[in-house]
């Protein structure tokens, strides 16, 4: 008896081990996720996450770039990402943003954590400053979910590594 509420107990210790296995950052990451997100967002160590402040996102090192994750309830149903795009995002952009330029020839196709997403880049400006963003939208079933990296353009391109690897790594939970 003793050794089979033993074994029933190693048993249920093993199962809750392997269901928190996906909740391992890869190395060298942390999760910058909030704990109600239904996604995984990590980012390399040395980012500094806002998960205890209510957002999904990091910001880097110097503080000079971000990277959030924005998940959106679909009320209808879009089809792809590129049309949730074409209604939802540029048109608010255009209507809302300084100077809001779509960078066309950054566009396109792409991977987001091995979901195929669509990729759209994008510059503004903020006073004398001009920023550039870089969006991935992913739908999956009645949700959106939109990683978002920003930074002043003159920084832009200094976390291009980091950024690819916080896309490969993100995971739905």
């Amino acid at each position: 008896m003793k050794r089979t509420l033993a074994f029933l107990l190693l048993l249920v210790l093993a199962v809750g081990l392997v269901a928190c296995a996906d909740e391992t950052a890869p190395d060298g990451m942390i999760n910058a996720s909030t704990d109600s997100a239904k996604f995984n967002l990590y980012v390399p160590e040395g980012w500094f996450s806002q998960a205890e402040d209510g957002i999904s996102g990091a910001l880097a090192p110097l503080g000079d770039a971000n990277v959030i994750v924005t998940a959106h309830l679909l009320e209808e149903d879009y089809g792809t990402p590129e049309v949730f795009w074409q209604k939802r995002c540029e048109p608010e952009y255009a209507a809302y943003l300084p100077e809001f330029t779509l960078v066309e020839a950054e566009c396109g196709e792409a991977i987001m954590g091995g979901i195929n997403a669509q990729k759209y880049v994008f510059t503004m400006k903020k006073g004398n400053a001009t920023y550039k963003y870089q969006q991935l939208i992913i739908l999956d079933y009645n949700m959106a979910y939109v990683l978002q990296y920003t930074a002043e353009l003159s920084v832009y391109g200094n976390y291009a590594d980091d950024v690819a690897s916080i896309v490969s790594n993100f995971a739905l939970r």
